[in-house]
């Protein structure tokens, strides 16, 4: 039966467009090769209403001035990631990389279509020390002003967590031009030292009426402030993102009554705490009633069984995930291993008071493997997440008595095997669970924060 050879270049345009959208972005270009009608439905903006461009590599830089020249001006979505890393390069590297991103930016800036603007940095500083690094910061600044000036639709806004692109007169002119729009906004900052002025005051929250996820840093809030998240004309707030990088000059004084109306007002909302490189204090943070759905505590001083017990207690309904995370270069640094002083294990209490619990991750604190095993055993397949790093793993010191024995290289044969461990704990969540392994300079904390960006309203 004789066939007839299809012809590419004779197929119409929508069929085209709707062919080509079934790719991944990275294979567009390719596909655009097969023919000159599929090279002109290349950038039909159907295809590239969402566009993520990365700076990381100069291949990746090339790629997204490129796509950035053909599409910035009319995407709805733009999201432009650089190096994390970035001021840890020599100058010059800097400034290529920081000229590349005001070079895609300004391909945006008379985009009248933007809902969503992202900026992932994670906090790195971009301010270095020369005049050109000053002229450059002062350039992006303008541009990304007008990119928000333009957008009269923005539905989604995130600063990336970078002090230097933003201040108190962005967030007015954001509130200004799309507070009627926006239902998620990502304002935190790393280094809050840096910023000059705080960013948030009540009339400017109350612009934004229909506000659904909120992130900020945990100094800016207030009581005053969280009373204009209560307001019954506006829309409930789904998840308020809270953080708090190094030990502010004052922790606000919120009132527990303050989070009983909050809680009350926006019955679905979940209040998401980040402490990180805080020297102590953990208790000044918490209030009874705050409606708290995670918490992370990153690189700070020691979680006591006491911080434990209160967590436990008055976040027994809220609590979906726990995160407590120190350093590993020198071993755990410190100990959650129960004895005979400390009584019950506090976070095998918690694993079993805080009914949906579904990550648990315990990294730089020694844990024992009989708590590995009580808490896969309390919380099941719920658990969707349980991290333990394999070097903090230990055995539970059940000999009371003084007495040494007598041939101390006789090991225990009582002792679990990390393989028995691993079965056993494997069986209780109803999947396949190993230990986790970190470098012992592992710092976990952009991957952690960059999470947060992905949470946004409807």
């Amino acid at each position: 039966m004789a066939t007839n050879k299809g012809d590419w270049n004779a197929l119409p345009s929508v069929i085209v467009v709707e062919v080509l959208s079934l790719l991944p972005k990275k294979d567009l270009i390719q596909a655009a090769t097969t023919c000159k009608n599929w090279r002109a439905c290349l950038f039909h903006p159907g295809l590239w209403s969402r566009i993520e461009l990365k700076l990381n590599t100069p291949e990746q830089m090339a790629r997204a001035q490129f796509v950035a020249t053909k599409c910035a001006g009319f995407a709805r979505e733009l999201c432009l990631e650089w190096p994390h890393d970035v001021d840890k390069v020599d100058v010059d590297c800097r400034q290529i990389i920081m000229r590349k991103a005001l070079a895609v930016l300004k391909m945006a800036k008379n985009n009248r279509n933007l809902e969503k603007f992202c900026l992932k940095c994670c906090g790195c500083s971009l301010l270095g020390e020369t005049q050109e690094d000053e002229d450059i910061i002062t350039e992006l600044q303008y541009v990304i002003s007008l990119i928000l000036s333009g957008a009269k639709n923005l539905k989604y806004l995130s600063f990336g967590y970078c002090v230097e692109v933003f201040d108190h007169t962005t967030i007015q002119a954001v509130a200004k031009a799309c507070g009627h729009s926006i239902h998620t906004l990502h304002a935190a900052t790393l280094y809050p030292e840096e910023q000059a002025q705080s960013l948030f005051t009540p009339s400017i929250l109350q612009s934004f009426q229909h506000l659904q996820v909120l992130s900020m840093d945990f100094e800016e809030l207030s009581n005053e402030i969280l009373s204009v998240m209560c307001n019954e004309n506006r829309v409930s707030l789904k998840n308020l993102i809270l953080l708090q990088d190094g030990q502010p000059a004052s922790i606000p004084d919120i009132r527990d009554r303050a989070w009983h109306l909050f809680a009350s007002s926006n019955p679905d909302a979940e209040v998401t705490l980040t402490l990180l490189r805080l020297p102590s204090g953990l208790q000044n943070y918490l209030r009874p009633s705050m409606p708290l759905g995670t918490l992370r505590v990153l690189y700070s001083g020691e979680v006591t069984r006491a911080n434990l017990d209160f967590i436990s207690c008055h976040y027994c309904k809220t609590l979906k995930s726990l995160i407590i995370c120190d350093w590993l270069d020198s071993g755990a640094t410190y100990s959650l291993v129960p004895d005979t002083m400390m009584g019950e294990d506090p976070i095998v209490m918690l694993a079993w008071r805080c009914t949906n619990l579904t990550n648990l991750s315990i990294i730089g604190y020694e844990f024992s493997k009989d708590s590995l095993v009580a808490v896969a055993r309390l919380r099941g397949n719920q658990l969707r997440s349980l991290e333990v790093s394999i070097s903090c793993i230990v055995e539970t010191d059940d000999d009371d008595d003084d007495e040494e024995d007598e041939d101390e290289a006789i090991p225990d044969d009582g002792a679990m095997s990390m393989d028995t461990l691993r079965q056993q704990v494997s069986e209780s969540l109803g999947w396949s669970w190993t230990p986790a392994v970190y470098p012992l300079d592992s710092n976990l904390t952009s991957d952690i924060l960059l999470e947060d960006l992905q949470v946004q309203g409807n």
